[in-house]
């Protein structure tokens, strides 16, 4: 019915499900999304694979508050790693949001 109804899938994957611990991946519901978005033979779009809202954020990453540049190679480390994952499977990416929001850890412009 899916397929029938709509002319594309989405999948939203929280960076504070996939890795609650550092360095710690857990990607089973997120590649059970995928799956079941896949089975529906429609393009497929994955994000925002880094949200800067509130509550998106892995719990672990508030104890890197302020620090720029150790949040963005977390950032960076875990965008790569989503890419390679499931770059055969996505037409389209979601890379960023709530980045208007970037003062969710101590963050200014």
């Amino acid at each position: 019915e899916y397929a029938r109804a709509f002319n594309a899938a989405s999948v939203c994957i929280r960076w504070r499900d996939v890795e609650p611990y550092e360095a710690q991946h857990d990607w089973s519901r997120a590649d059970a999304a995928v799956s079941a978005a896949l089975d529906s033979g429609l393009p497929l779009t994955i994000g925002p694979i880094i949200d800067l809202s509130a509550g998106m954020l892995p719990e672990w990453a508030l104890t890197w508050e302020a620090d720029l540049p150790a949040l963005a190679a977390f950032m960076c480390d875990y965008l790569e790693t989503a890419l390679t994952r499931y770059k055969h499977e996505v037409r389209r990416w979601v890379v960023c949001a709530g980045f208007n929001n970037a003062d969710a850890l101590g963050l200014a412009d």
